[in-house]
Order: structure tokens, then sequence, then C-alpha cells
């Protein structure tokens, strides 16, 4: 998995590369290649098969916005409600509430050593203060529309309140590293990066939860996937 860096605004990550529309090439690529290939056995009338293409894609991304924008309405709408029944120790309450399901899960993943699981500025503070423990896990949520989102979540304990605000302050500041989050492939799926744009973390007690979300599936959008690192962020440690 490859380094990362977060801080600022919902993480405020260095942003992640970005890479060229290929679904649209791709997509243009088999008209083109349909036309050609079938142009000696079409029918005068089958420029109507093509602007039947043109209109079922404009019909189907239509609903895909529609669906989108009900998803997002159902996280936001319910994620305070969420927050309370995962407070309350309810979690799998807190999903349902959200209109998702935890499809899988890691076991817990401990450490005693902070150092090795982290880098940039983070590491070099946990050199100087080691932390006391650090448990991770990573799971799968989902919807009825087909989308998913992995989540990983970590658990990282100090000696003492103070320096897990310092950890917070270091933590939430753009470009100074980070804990490294558990990858998907511990749950049988194609490995995910964690691009840190989508990030949450909160101070309990003597331990700092730090929430990280991607998409695996579907069209989540990142205000969903902040939503749903707001209610990972407030898991009780496993």
């Amino acid at each position: 998995m490859a380094d990362r860096r977060i801080g600022g605004a919902g993480g405020g990550s260095d942003p992640a590369p970005r890479k060229g529309n290929a679904g649209s090439v791709v997509v243009a690529g088999t008209l083109a290649f349909a036309l050609a290939s079938g142009s000696g056995a079409m029918s005068a009338g089958s420029s109507v098969t093509v602007g039947s293409v043109a209109g079922e894609s404009a019909v189907s991304g239509s609903a895909n916005t529609m669906a989108r924008n009900a998803t997002s309405r159902n996280l936001k709408a319910h994620r305070t409600d969420a927050k309370r029944s995962v407070r309350q120790g309810r979690a799998d309450d807190a999903w349902q509430r959200m209109g998702l399901r935890r499809l899988r899960q890691s076991g817990k993943i401990p450490a005693v050593d902070c150092v090795v699981h982290s880098f940039g500025e983070v590491r070099e503070f946990l050199i100087r203060t080691p932390c006391k423990s650090l448990d991770r896990i990573v799971f799968v949520v989902s919807d009825d529309q087909g989308n998913a989102a992995v989540v990983s979540v970590a658990w990282v304990e100090f000696r003492n309140r103070s320096t897990v605000w310092k950890f917070q302050r270091l933590e939430d500041r753009h470009g100074t590293g980070d804990i490294r989050p558990l990858g998907s492939s511990l749950l049988g799926m194609h490995d995910i990066e964690f691009t840190g744009h989508h990030y949450n973390a909160e101070p309990r007690g003597t331990t700092l939860t730090i929430a990280e979300a991607e998409t695996i599936s579907g069209t989540y959008s990142a205000d969903d996937l902040d939503t749903i690192t707001e209610v990972a962020a407030l898991l009780p440690r496993p």
C-alpha cells in the first residue's frame, strides 16, 4: 500500500494521482467498433439503434444521479441518530439507520509498537513519544443500491490525554504522515489505497480513534464517505 499524507479539513490529503476518464474511452471505442464492424449488415434504419444507445445512456445516467442523491440524503439525514446509536454501543443499529449494513470485518490487529506502522512526521512523533498500544480493524459497509465502502479504523492509545491532543493536532495537519490503515486485502478483496481524503479522528480519554474510508463499488460521494468516517470514528475499541 502506498504512503499517503493526511491533514486539514476532511483529512486534507495530498491529491491522489488523477487517472484519465478511461470509462468514457472504453464506451466510445466499443460503440465505434460496433458501428464499423456491423456497417455492412445494418439496415437503413440502424441509425435509430445509435440514437437508442445514446438515449438509454442518458436515462441510465439520470437514474444513477437520482439514486446517488437519494443515498447521500439518507446518510446525512440519519447521521445524528447514527452517531447517537454508536455512542450507546449499538454499531449495527447505527449503520442501519443510514441505510447501510456491515458485510465483512477483519479481526482486531493489535500492536505495541506504533512506530513500525506509521510514516512521516507522525512516525517521528511516535519515536519521541511512544504509544501505549495500537489496535486496527478494516470492514465493508454497503447499501441496497450496490454502493460499498471499505473503512479502516485505528485506536492509538497514549499514557495521558495531553499527548492525545498533541498527536491529533499533528495527524490533522496537512503533510504530516499517518498511522498506516489496514488494507482491504485482509477481507479477501483487491487492496484499496486509502487516500486520506475521507478521514475523521475522535479523541476519547487516552485514545485517539482514526477512521478512513474509500469507495470500492458504486458512487459514494466525498460527503458520503466523510459521513461514514464520522460514525466509524466513534466505534468502541474492540
